[in-house]
This record gives C-alpha cells, structure tokens and sequence, in this order.
C-alpha cells in the first residue's frame, strides 16, 4: 500500500525516502486550498460590491442564497488567521434553538464577521483579558439577531454616532476606517442593519439584525436540503469529492461510507436523494452493493463512479 509504506526512487545513483502524506496532511492540505479558494472570490466579490457602490449600482440578488447563522460563523472561525492563543480569547454561543435562517450572499456576510474579528483581536496585546463571545438570537420581532461583544477599550460617546461612516475609526492606529462601513453596507443590501453599543473602559457590543424569511421560504429551505451518500474505500478520494460536493452544490450534505457493507448500513437507517458507488472496493464492491441496496430500495438513484 503505497500510502501506508515508505516510498525509495533512485536520483541519480542514490537512493532517497520520500515519506507519505497522512490522511491528516490531505485533510489540512484540502482544507488550506479550500480557505484559499473561498478567500480569492470573498475579494473579488468586496471588489464587485465597491465598484457597484460608487457607480450606484443596485445589488443583485438574484444569486441570494438561505443561509444559515451557524455556517456563517463556522466559516469565520475557520477561515480567520488566528495568531498564537487568540482563539482561546472566542466563545461562540450558536444554540440550536436559536439558530436561524436569513437569505443573502455568503461572503460578504463572511467578510463582516472576519471584519469585526479582526477589530476585537487588535486589543488583544493591550488588553490581555479580553473575551469576545458571539451569540445568535430568534427575535420576536421582524429580525432575526447576531451579537458580537468584546471586553475591550470601548469606543468614545464622539465616534459612536458616526462609526458606521467611512474613514471614521475608533483606536487602530493603521485603521482606514472603511472596515464598517462596508459592514453597514452588506447588512443593508440583504435588508438587515447593524448598530453598536459601547462603554469605555468595559465592552463594545454589534447588534447584527437579519431580516425574517417567510413560514413558505423556512418550508422551501428545509426540503430543497439534499443529501449524498459517497461510497469510495479512498479516504482521499473521500475528502476531496466530499469537500466539492458540499461546496459547488448549494444545500446539501454529503455522508461517507468506505465500503458496500457501510453503505447498506447507513442506507437502511437513512434517507438519500443519491447515491455515487465506487466499483471496487473491499468486503463488498459496489456492483454487489447496489444489487442487495435494490432488494429493498428501488428508487434511489446509484451512480457509479471510479477513480
């Protein structure tokens, strides 16, 4: 097994050892090109949003998505370049029951939290104690809310009224101060709002209001959700198709089975909208596989697939 042992070549009359990748290095290696990947069109979509900005441009919604509070600040978190312990300085508070569901672009909403992040994080060597905890709430209003709150400086009485306005900026000595006033424009545009509240020397705390979908948007969301059941005894295989699935199709979760055996385990004890089989795989291929998933499954559709 190539993966497992180590691999000798001759170069030039001499014999080196290359050491395999672990699933671990494919795991970071993958992960690392997908937070790369997502990072160049999170700046080419900010880009698209200035320019449409200072042309007046409306924004488009036509490639809105629902979107869920948990995966934006999932994706935040792990997107974000946290330097040595300031992850420990995080709690995020996304309860289930108060998890929500609003529709926008994902990555300007990204951009937002990365953004807020990164203020916070900046006081961090001045202010070693500070915590910064993110809370989602289901409003009993017309919104939906996010709240970012930090234990850091505060913000002057003076800025507050006019934080949300460009070049204004509170503290950073590098600051353009355009930060939040992107912030307030991406909130707008999915016809939400963002507002501060602070006390010197205590806390700042972003109040992020998402519009309420409607109870038929909520019902669509649910049932447009689609679930994929991967087959394939690769565990690298696995991670990329895994990773592409999830990310290009919008709304679905992709489950892993490593062999036919597997995957009539989790057939049997779970729903599917499809179904891509691997042909050769140990303890059971996938052409036996599909015969016995057929005995009691007639419509789920199988394809096969083969690296």
């Amino acid at each position: 097994d190539a993966h497992k042992n180590e691999i000798s070549c001759d170069i030039r009359g001499g014999t080196e050892k290359i050491t395999p990748l672990s699933k671990g290095d494919f795991k970071e290696i993958i992960d690392s090109l997908d937070i790369a990947d997502n990072s160049v069109k999170r700046g080419h979509a900010i880009i698209d949003i200035i320019l449409n900005n200072i042309s007046g441009r409306l924004t488009d919604r036509s490639h809105f998505k629902y979107i869920t509070a948990s995966v934006i600040i999932d994706a935040t978190m792990t997107e974000y370049s946290f330097k040595d312990r300031e992850i420990e300085s995080i709690s995020v508070n996304i309860e289930p029951e108060q998890d929500f569901i609003f529709k926008g672009d994902e990555i300007p909403m990204i951009y937002v939290f990365l953004n807020l992040l990164n203020n916070s994080l900046y006081y961090l060597s001045s202010h070693t104690s500070l915590s910064i905890n993110i809370r989602s709430e289901v409003g009993e209003d017309d919104f939906n809310r996010i709240y970012f709150r930090d234990s850091g400086p505060g913000i002057p009485k003076e800025i507050l009224n006019n934080l949300f306005e460009a070049f204004s900026t509170s503290g950073k000595e590098q600051g353009t101060g355009l930060g939040l006033s992107f912030c307030k424009k991406a909130m707008k545009d999915i016809g939400g709002e963002i507002s501060c509240i602070s006390k010197e020397g205590e806390f700042t705390e972003f109040i992020l209001s998402f519009p309420k979908i409607s109870e038929s948007e909520n019902e669509s969301y649910k049932n447009s959700n689609k679930n994929i059941l991967l087959v394939d005894d690769q565990e690298t295989n696995l991670m990329i198709a895994k990773k592409l699935l999830e990310n290009k199709l919008l709304s679905t979760n992709c489950d892993i089975a490593k062999n036919g055996i597997e995957a009539l385990d989790k057939i049997k004890n779970s729903n599917y909208d499809l179904i891509l089989m691997d042909i050769e795989m140990p303890e059971m291929d996938g052409i036996t596989a599909t015969q016995e998933i057929r005995k009691f499954d007639k419509k789920t559709p199988i394809i096969a697939h083969s690296s």
